[in-house]
């Protein structure tokens, strides 16, 4: 199966519950729910009353789907039942989701746990996306040496969950290191218009480029091109978890991740061959140094396809889907565990 090809094809006879109704992952039932309509699977959302008249932004838009409905209370009996309750689906199929990553990568993968904590964000998150970075990340011109794209507001980013629960630097104060680099390695436009203008002259290929999203923001139909634009991708945590979609998406591009955090996922990245990574930040301007030289060209090169073959084994829709409708298709199998990220 591959991101062009058919849909797999819902069991016969099955009925899919999704309950997930806490706002505090309500990006994770989004993702799940918007996953569920791309496979063309029928599915019914249970949230409460009051929460249902709540609901906005992407957890709107993926009920909004032809395969998406409705419901206030849980149904007598469910076929499939996907849920971050602790409730018993005695009869039925049941994927769990669990949102203790850390504890999953602690133990030894057992056959019906799927360790997927993150994909493309919800509102990418289809066939045509999928297949679009396929086809940019054999773009072997890339004018821009590292990339990091995103939000950076201290009030957001700058917690102590980051460090204290997983040993890392949190967003803000990564943002804070780089702008004290020497401005020959680190560009920091303020406007698109000086981004655009270094871009067209050809001067970023030997440069970071941190693009802080309360300066300006990348259109999303110009965001997968701008990543396959990029030999690195600086990968951030995001507000809670240090999985932020856009390690996916770059990967899915064939930008190679500069990340803290390879062992945060199984199987782990591989430093030098599908990623580059650092275990302290002082350790961060050696690191770019070396990625931005030209000796290190062809071995970008190499990286840009070891992450993009890496992302399609592990991390890809086309992984996500064969892993659910494998499961949801062998009656032998009652019960399998989502680890996800939760918001």
């Amino acid at each position: 199966m591959n991101e062009t090809s058919a849909h797999p094809p819902q069991p016969a006879g099955q009925n899919i519950t999704v309950i997930m109704p806490s706002s505090r992952n309500g990006r994770r039932f989004a993702l799940v729910s918007t996953l569920l309509s791309e496979m063309k699977y029928a599915h019914t959302a249970v949230f409460p009353p009051l929460r249902r008249l709540k609901l906005k932004g992407l957890e709107a838009k993926a009920v909004s789907s032809t395969f998406c409905n409705l419901a206030w209370r849980n149904p007598k009996r469910s076929d499939v039942l996907i849920t971050d309750q602790n409730i018993k689906n005695e009869n039925g199929k049941t994927i769990q989701i669990s949102y203790d990553f850390m504890a999953a990568l602690k133990e030894e993968t057992q056959p019906d746990t799927l360790f997927l904590p993150i994909l493309f964000h919800p509102s990418l998150l289809n066939r045509a996306n999928y297949l679009k970075a396929e086809q940019l990340s054999k773009n072997m011109d890339r004018p821009i040496g590292v990339l990091f794209a995103g939000n950076c507001d201290p009030k957001t980013y700058d917690n102590s969950r980051i460090g204290s629960l997983y040993n890392l630097a949190n967003r803000h104060e990564l943002f804070e290191y780089v702008k004290s680099l020497p401005p020959e390695l680190v560009f920091i436009p303020k406007t698109k218009e000086a981004f655009t203008e270094a871009l067209e002259s050809g001067s970023l290929k030997n440069k970071f480029v941190w693009i802080d999203t309360e300066a300006f923001r990348i259109p999303q139909n110009e965001w997968f091109e701008l990543l396959a634009k990029s030999r690195y991708f600086f990968c951030t945590p995001g507000v809670h978890y240090p999985y932020c979609q856009n390690h996916n998406e770059a990967a899915a591009c064939g930008a190679v991740p500069i990340l803290q955090y390879l062992d945060f996922y199984k199987p782990g990245l591989i430093n030098g061959e599908n990623c580059l990574a650092f275990r302290e930040i002082n350790e961060i301007e050696k690191l770019l140094a070396k990625a931005l030289s030209a000796e290190n060209h062809s071995a970008s090169v190499h990286q840009s396809t070891s992450i993009n073959n890496w992302h399609k084994a592990h991390m890809s829709l086309e992984y996500a889907t064969k892993q659910l409708s494998d499961f949801l298709s062998d009656p032998e199998r009652k019960h399998m565990t989502w680890i996800l990220a939760g918001k």
